[in-house]
């Protein structure tokens, strides 16, 4: 394992709760709000984020600039509500520029750039 982020336990009047490091290489998430409360932040070991402009941009990317190398795994785990579009991207893995994979509410898409590869 390279990488691990876990929401359980977290708690939104914690003093650290602007801070998510993962486990293995202590690499922090941004988070692009500054509140957090019950629309955004931890909620029943989850991370909630409401709104599109509501991110946390986790700083890792596991994918490298050419996505067709193979002996990757990738697991996660997340929910999404009340997505208006099934063409919205709810979570962008990897770097827009390069190698990675963009999910939408129906389909996972793994792309270099804007060229989708699978």
């Amino acid at each position: 394992m390279v990488f691990k982020i876990d929401a359980y336990g977290r708690s939104n009047s914690a003093p650290d709760a602007r801070i998510w490091k993962d486990s293995v290489s202590n690499s922090e998430t941004t988070f692009s709000f500054n509140t957090f409360d019950n629309s955004n932040g931890w909620n029943n070991n989850t991370l909630t984020l409401s709104g599109e402009d509501n991110y946390a941009i986790i700083n890792f990317c596991p994918i490298p600039s050419n996505p067709n190398v193979n002996g990757k795994t990738i697991e996660f785990e997340f929910r999404s509500e009340k997505v208006s579009s099934n063409n919205d991207i709810i979570l962008t893995i990897g770097s827009q520029s390069a190698g990675h994979i963009d999910v939408t509410p129906n389909a996972a898409y793994l792309k270099v750039g804007d060229k989708l590869i699978v």
